[in-house]
């Protein structure tokens, strides 16, 4: 009885996921209300494999079946890794944005998908994204505790956190206000800006400035300047 109550719950943890990332429609599509129940790149790249699976037992509609193959296919590279990424160290974070990059870029420009890909899912799809990596990233700092580490410590994470930020928001720009403009699955409104990005950034920046002119008034100033000013306690 427990198992099969096991198998049971299964079924319909199962069942409700899919019918969110479906956005509570009964039959396949990939129209803008099916974006309401994505809301990481795992539920996307798992609403391709149901809506090849779902066009293949109920026969409704053959390109959609081939693009979700397809989009399964390109998607299977980075569903790993994007699975994994709280485990990752930040070197293995950058090499899986250049993964990432290139599965988009070979998808949106993807000659045999009809429909191709639409701009409106590709712009929900960098958004979480977007959001997956700089979670993790803050995950990192928070860690390490920013305020109270050694700063050679400090410097050095907040150094390749900007660079996986930039490494991604490049990519994001190139893609979307160059390269996709010019292909047959033209991009027609403006280049992806992210703004959580953009002030993930921000924030990087801001703090390496205030632990690098506190770490140099600790050089230049006194153990008795220090004390008299507070310097030691600045962060409190």
């Amino acid at each position: 009885v427990s198992k099969q109550m096991k198998d049971l719950v299964g079924s319909l943890k199962a069942g409700l996921a899919t019918t969110l990332r479906m956005g509570g429609s009964k039959r396949p599509t990939d129209d803008s209300d099916s974006l309401k129940g994505i809301l990481s790149p795992l539920d996307e790249i798992e609403f391709w494999a149901d809506m090849e699976k779902m066009n293949v037992e109920n026969n409704n509609d053959e390109k959609l079946r081939q693009k979700g193959e397809i989009l399964s296919q390109n998607f299977s590279k980075i569903a790993g890794p994007i699975s994994e990424i709280d485990g990752m160290k930040l070197s293995q974070v950058n090499e899986l944005v250049e993964v990432i990059g290139e599965t988009i870029d070979y998808i949106w420009s993807d000659d045999k998908m009809e429909p191709p890909y639409g701009e409106e899912r590709m712009r929900h799809f960098l958004k979480i994204t977007s959001s997956t990596i700089g979670a993790k990233l803050e995950k990192e700092l928070v860690a390490l505790d920013l305020w109270s580490s050694p700063f050679s410590d400090v410097r050095m994470k907040l150094a390749e956190c900007k660079r996986i930020c930039n490494n991604w928001k490049e990519k994001m720009a190139t893609f979307t206000g160059i390269h996709w403009k010019q292909e047959r699955n033209r991009w027609k409104g403006p280049a992806y800006y992210d703004p959580y990005i953009e002030n993930l950034i921000k924030r990087l920046v801001e703090i390496h400035d205030l632990r690098s002119q506190h770490d140099e008034l600790m050089r230049l100033l006194s153990p008795e300047e220090q004390s008299r000013l507070g310097v030691m306690s600045v962060f409190e």
